[in-house]
Formats: structure tokens, C-alpha cells, sequence
């Protein structure tokens, strides 16, 4: 089932629409968090046919949510298989770190012992790396096609600004910084500097890279068309400080002193 949540600017226009595609509930009844879309619309659209535009996305979007349903279904009955990690096991992983340090591990402990866990356990498929090197850090920042940033809070972030500056595409969740450094992609516009969902849940941000994704391997134009813009941003002082004198400049029109 999905809903349709629309935007409009001071004007009275149409701006964006957000749609919710709800999928059912948890074991214990709680509605599952939505899948959520935001879509901007061509200021250029009249009335019938932004109707059209937000009829197709609709209807494009809960076939999607449909596949992630389907998929993540088929990966839950994999995960049910000998072969990958039980809860159980996790839980026994858990116990097993907490008696030989004598004290429950704080949180950023335990997932850098369970992203170690999986490293080992699946080396084709994953790399963790515990630490900070400066020169690594431009390697990634540089040789990666996209930079997944799911930050709960960020008040700037400078990660997702040296990913742009070096081509690689941001996928971000819309909060502080990241919301303002990074513009979504538009596939009818063809604006954008990378990708970013709202809420903050591991439905919407695994949404959000597959559509990265489709629009990786599918619209190979698109997705040089994100990294030059990307690469063209300017958030450098030099840029700030000309906000800044602006601000001024109207403030000493605006009042006599």
C-alpha cells in the first residue's frame, strides 16, 4: 500500500512529492518502517501532467519495494541455512567477548568485532579495515564508485565532501551536512550530486543504494553526468566567504546606521 506526500514552496507549486510504500508487520505485529521515495518535479510540468509523473512513480516504486520484499525474503531463508551465521551463534559470540573481557563491550566495540567476524568469515565478499590512515583514506576515497554515508547525525561531515571532489558518488542519509552538501539525483532532470534517503532505517538506505545501483549499470550517462557535478561543487572557503560578504553587503543596504 502506498501513499503520496507532496511539497510545495512558498509560491503555491508543486515542488516534490515523497512516497511511502508500506509492507506488512514484524513477528511481533509493530508495522515495519516504510520504504520511502522522494521525487523533485520539473518546475517545467503542468497539472495533468505532474499527475502522470506522480501515477508512474508510484507505481514504478511499489514494484520495486515488492522485489526488496521478495529479495529480502530469499535472504532471510539463506540466512536460515547452516552455512551462514545463526542468531544463536551471534549471541554466543557475544557472551564469549563479554566473559573474556569481564565487562559488556561498548557499542562501536561489538560491530567492529562483528564486521571482523564477517570479514573472516566471507574474505571474497568483505574487507574491514580498524583504524585511520590518511594515505588509505584517499586510496578509497578515490578507487570507489559510490561512498555509502548512513549517518545518523552529522553536523557538517567533510567525507561525503572529499568523495565528491573525488568523483565518487555519495549515497547519504538527509540530516545536518549531508543534507546540505548533497543534492539527489533526478532522473528526469538530470540534476544531482549523488543519493540520499530520509529516515533513518536499514529498509530505506538499502532502497536507496539499490536504485544507485540500477542507475549504475543501466544509465552509465546519468551516472557521469552525478560525478561531474559532484566534482564541480565548490566548498571551499573561498566560496563561503563570498556568502558571507553577500550577507553583509544586504545587511549594511537593509539598515542605516
Amino acid at each position: 500500500m502506498a501513499s503520496v506526500e507532496k511539497r510545495y514552496n512558498k509560491a503555491g507549486n508543486l515542488i516534490s512529492f515523497r512516497i511511502h510504500v508500506f509492507h506488512g508487520r514484524d513477528e511481533f505485529g509493530k508495522q515495519l518502517p516504510p520504504f520511502i521515495k522522494t521525487v523533485r518535479v520539473p518546475p517545467e510540468l503542468n497539472a495533468r501532467q505532474i499527475e502522470t509523473l506522480i501515477q508512474r512513480e508510484t507505481v514504478h516504486f511499489e514494484e520495486e519495494c515488492e522485489l526488496i520484499t521478495a529479495h529480502e525474503k530469499e535472504e532471510a531463508a539463506k540466512a536460515a541455512e547452516p552455512k551462514c551465521i545463526s542468531f544463536e551463534d551471534f549471541a554466543a559470540k557475544v557472551m564469549e567477548i563479554k566473559e573474556r573481557t569481564g565487562k559488556e563491550k561498548s557499542t562501536l566495540a561489538r560491530y567492529q568485532d562483528m564486521l571482523s567476524y564477517f570479514a573472516g568469515k566471507y574474505p571474497d565478499k568483505m574487507k574491514v579495515h580498524i583504524g585511520y590512515s590518511e594515505e588509505l583514506a584517499h586510496q578509497i576515497y578515490a578507487s570507489c564508485d559510490a561512498f555509502l554515508m548512513p549517518s545518523l547525525f552529522e553536523p557538517c561531515g567533510l567525507s561525503q565532501l572529499m568523495s565528491l571532489r573525488y568523483g565518487t558518488v555519495p549515497i547519504v542519509r538527509e540530516t545536518g551536512g549531508l543534507k546540505d552538501t548533497v543534492i539527489p539525483y533526478n532522473e528526469y532532470t538530470k540534476e544531482g550530486t549523488g543519493f540520499s534517503f530520509a529516515n533513518y532505517n536499514a529498509h530505506e538506505m538499502l532502497a536507496t543504494i539499490r536504485y544507485a545501483l540500477s542507475v549504475f549499470y543501466q544509465h552509465k550517462n546519468d551516472w557521469d553526468i552525478l560525478i561531474k557535478h559532484g566534482m564541480s561543487q565548490d566548498f571551499s572557503w573561498n566560496a563561503s566567504v563570498a556568502e558571507y560578504e553577500k550577507l553583509y553587503d544586504s545587511l549594511m543596504t537593509k539598515f542605516t546606521w
